[in-house]
């Protein structure tokens, strides 16, 4: 929602930054894990929904952060740079040339299911 939010911006309609600005803020606050680094793929009033770490939700960051860049929404550039970073070294399998689908909370265990 929030790389809707950030094109809607550049086409001009009144209040699509601050929604960008919002979603931002979400992935930049709530939805970003402090203990361990990455993102959670939903969260609560009184935390995440799960603990797994999932290369689609944090392939969905990398996809949204480029748009917010171009928008020139504040704090972007920084979040996709840590996006890209969280998804090269965490996710990322050179000798597999494809992504790991998930990780347990803590990056120490991969899952075992490939997609």
């Amino acid at each position: 929602m929030t790389h809707v939010c950030s094109f809607l911006h550049l086409m001009g309609p009144l209040g699509a930054g601050s929604l960008a600005d919002a979603g931002l803020a979400a992935l930049t606050g709530w939805l970003y894990d402090d203990a361990h680094g990455g993102w959670f793929g939903a969260v609560r009033y009184d935390g995440p929904v799960g603990t797994t770490n999932r290369a689609d939700e944090h392939a969905f960051v990398v996809l949204d952060a480029p748009s917010d860049v171009v928008a020139g929404r504040a704090s972007a550039g920084a979040l996709l740079a840590d996006a890209r970073n969280v998804l090269g070294q965490r996710f990322w399998r050179e000798d597999e040339r494809m992504l790991a689908k998930s990780w347990d909370a803590g990056w120490t265990e991969p899952g075992s299911h490939r997609g």
